[in-house]
């Protein structure tokens, strides 16, 4: 067993717990402690928050993946072999985020349309991480501006909006 690494972890009489695998290159970044989002794989589509227990530090042979150990929460309705994803937190930052449905790419660049007192203005953006509903916005927004999520297609520069729900 490698220094620093634990033998035997004896949890209590009905614990459950969850083993991950994490790609060798990345399990530096993970530390006990980190929160967890576990969520089922069928179409009940469930989920629930916990914690990272241990972090094993050594490679499965069969799988290639190093082991992750998080505690599956009293709540969890899951029996044993329930197909589960997890998502690690490895790292936290406030950013500015907009819906994905409110950016549009022209000749590979990115932007979106901000209301502008009613009118729609054409703003060019940089993008960084997504994650399939949001994305975000490095430069060329404003915290506060509202961007134009539906319908933006359609539209085009100096066009007068209508907010969903006035007409």
């Amino acid at each position: 067993v490698p220094a620093g690494q634990s033998f035997l972890t004896i949890n209590p009489a009905g614990a459950r717990v969850v083993v991950f695998g994490v790609e060798p290159q990345d399990l530096a970044q993970v530390h006990p402690g980190a929160k967890v989002v576990l969520r089922r794989l069928d179409d009940r589509g469930q989920s629930w928050s916990a914690k990272v227990q241990q972090v094993l530090a050594q490679v499965d042979t069969s799988t290639r993946l190093a082991g992750v150990i998080v505690p599956l929460p009293a709540n969890a309705q899951a029996l044993p072999g329930t197909l589960l994803s997890g998502e690690i937190t490895l790292a936290q930052q406030q950013s500015l985020a907009i819906p994905d449905s409110a950016v549009l790419s022209e000749h590979g660049r990115s932007y979106c349309f901000v209301d502008q007192h009613g009118i729609a203005q054409k703003r060019w953006i940089e993008t960084g991480w997504q994650d399939g509903k949001w994305i975000e916005v490095r430069q060329g927004l404003q915290a506060g501006e509202s961007v134009v999520s539906l319908g933006n297609y359609e539209l085009q520069e100096g066009m007068p909006l209508r907010l969903e729900g006035k007409s």
